[in-house]
């Protein structure tokens, strides 16, 4: 009796493990949907997180180059950005502010590919702070 509660117990955790996800990134999801504050925030952290690995990598932290100096902003983050565009239609300002920031942003993942990370690092960290102002101009 007491190996099938364990039995039990065993199987229905492993139902419970496998069946819980991470919980979903908040950010990600407003990104998803096309919000341009988001979607800058998003693509910036995830460039910066990036930019802390090669530095680590730099430092003879790792011994591996960090892949995510090759993939720059990747190809979901793009396509947020296209979302987040496409969702100011009427709005020039708001479109080519954004527009804007994703140039930045890859001319600053090209940097961290061919330069150190201690270069790049405050720059993606003042686009990151500069991210906000998106909120400011839809209302333009």
């Amino acid at each position: 009796m007491a190996s099938l509660k364990w039995s039990l117990c065993a199987g229905a955790f492993a139902l419970l493990s496998c069946s819980t996800q991470p919980p979903a990134d908040p950010l990600e999801a407003k990104a998803r949907d096309g919000d341009p504050v988001a979607v800058c925030e998003l693509a910036a952290r995830s460039l910066h997180s990036c930019a802390l690995e090669k530095q680590k990598w730099e430092r003879g932290e790792l011994t591996e180059r960090p892949a995510c100096i090759d993939e720059g902003i990747s190809k979901q983050h793009q396509a947020y950005f296209d979302k987040a565009v496409a969702n100011l239609e009427g709005h020039t300002l708001s479109q080519h502010s954004l527009l804007f920031d994703q140039v930045l942003l890859a001319a600053d993942a090209v940097l961290l590919a061919v330069g150190p990370a201690d270069q790049v690092i405050p720059k993606i960290d003042e686009l990151r702070q500069d991210c906000a102002r998106h909120a400011e101009l839809s209302k333009i």
